[in-house]
């Protein structure tokens, strides 16, 4: 056979089979993650509407999955967790809801966990995750910030 060019990197070879167009299996893998990606760009709307419909098929075992995942956790388990601080923010005492899709609603529920070990330390609502997130975690920071807030509104 005749030597040609491989399709993707440009490397002369010669083909096993008459074909044959690459010349390792890593410009087939290589060219096959190139092709995706043009596909992709090319049809982002034929894409995002099939994971939606598959998404909203399989609702329970993809957050069943996320939850092993982020948290080590079955998502039962986190239910059963929030049945037992009550249906609310183990902080602020408000309602959450762990079946509320999307990252930033109001009620849903945030598991605050530690970001060192990993280990769950309880379900609060947005504010009351972001408060603690945006002191760091920090119990000196955040009780300086109490005493700050409380100093003001003594001061009204």
């Amino acid at each position: 056979m005749d030597t040609i060019s491989c399709r993707h990197c440009k490397t002369p070879f010669v083909p096993n089979h008459a074909n044959t167009r690459l010349c390792s299996d890593t410009c087939k893998i290589d060219r096959n993650k190139y092709l995706c990606k043009e596909w992709d760009r090319a049809n982002k709307d034929k894409k995002k509407t099939y994971y939606v419909k598959k998404w909203a098929k399989n609702k329970d075992f993809y957050r069943d999955k996320a939850f092993k995942e982020r948290y080590g956790i079955t998502l039962n388990v986190a239910k059963s967790r929030l049945i037992g601080q009550d249906g609310v923010c183990a902080i602020c005492k408000e309602h959450i809801d762990l079946d509320i899709p999307g990252l930033n609603a109001p009620d849903k529920g945030h598991m605050d966990h530690c970001h060192d070990t990993g280990k769950i330390r309880g379900i609060l609502c947005r504010a009351c995750n972001w408060m603690l997130g945006n002191g760091k975690d920090d119990p000196n920071r955040l009780l300086a910030g109490a005493k700050y807030l409380a100093g003001w509104k003594d001061a009204e």
